[in-house]
């Protein structure tokens, strides 16, 4: 399967499974990883992110989410690449690090926990 054209920007340290102390995982302890789907107008999407700024938790937004991406300044969130291009938005628009399934799939086995946020 032929990867989507774009540049891939390096995830985090978190992700990193081997390390210079003899493999052992360099995440930090306590990461926590929240998944929001709603939109960036209803309750449950403002919760939720603020939630997961409270908590200094890693953030990635999927479905009808991905349209904060636009209007927030916020670097540290994780948008998928499949969610913006379903919706017309382009990567230019998007404030954050575009990934895509694979990058999604290391996000999550990498976290201490994730939380759904619908």
């Amino acid at each position: 399967m032929a990867k989507p054209e774009g540049s891939y920007k390096i995830l985090p340290p978190m992700l990193s499974c081997e390390s210079k102390n003899g493999g052992q995982n360099d995440r930090h302890e306590g990461t926590m990883l929240f998944l929001i789907s709603s939109a960036p107008d209803t309750k449950e999407f403002k919760t939720a992110y603020k939630l997961a700024k409270d908590m200094n938790a890693e953030i990635c937004l999927l479905q009808n989410a991905v349209y904060a991406s636009r209007n927030l300044d916020d670097s540290s969130l994780f948008v998928l690449r499949d969610e913006i291009q379903l919706r017309g938005i382009s990567k230019d628009e998007v404030s954050g690090m575009i990934i895509d399934y694979s990058q999604l799939i290391d996000l999550i086995i990498a976290a201490d926990k994730v939380v759904g946020m619908f």
